[in-house]
């Protein structure tokens, strides 16, 4: 039987810290830049497990990482003043999502099939299975360009709050 500190350790080994910066100054930034996959910034990563602490928003980022390693299986985000615990940070992607196609620079939602072309001017955009899916021609908000980990739904076309929206879902 594991113990809790056993848990924790391998939590630890598995784990990462995305924060949101910004690619020129190295300065952490809220996350929606990032989400909304805007030029300038750029995700780094801290292993939850290690001794640096994780900088708060407008701190510089140190000791981070461009890239995950391929073995991390859990996503934390930090708190806008950042910290070193592993309690304060929050585990993304525990929320199933809606996915919806949309037009990069503006998030207009269009339909999927013009997210499945290539050089695609499109994305697919993915939203809390909680919040609001917009219909097609409406603008998408407080969703993310990155491909979230969990259960992913299509949405239905006419949109609605998220849970009548998704296809397939039997909450």
């Amino acid at each position: 039987m594991a113990t809790p500190e056993g848990e924790h350790e391998e939590l630890d080994a598995t784990a990462y810290v995305e924060v949101c910066a910004d690619r020129k100054t190295e300065i952490r930034v809220r996350y929606r830049p990032c989400d909304d996959a805007l030029p300038g910034f750029v995700l780094r990563y801290y292993l939850l497990g290690g001794l640096a602490r994780v900088p708060g928003v407008g701190e510089k980022i140190t000791d981070a990482s461009p890239t995950p390693r391929d073995d991390y299986i859990h996503r934390f985000r930090a708190p806008a003043q950042g910290g070193r615990s592993r309690f304060v940070m929050v585990e993304v992607g525990v929320v199933p999502r809606v996915v919806v196609c949309v037009r990069k620079v503006t998030r207009i939602r269009v339909p999927g099939s013009r997210c499945t072309a290539k050089g695609s001017a499109h994305a697919w955009y993915y939203l809390r299975l909680d919040g609001h899916v917009p219909a097609i021609d409406e603008q998408a908000a407080d969703g993310s360009f990155l491909v979230p980990d969990g259960d992913i739904y299509r949405a239905r076309r006419n949109g609605g709050r998220g849970s009548d929206a998704a296809v397939g879902y039997k909450g």
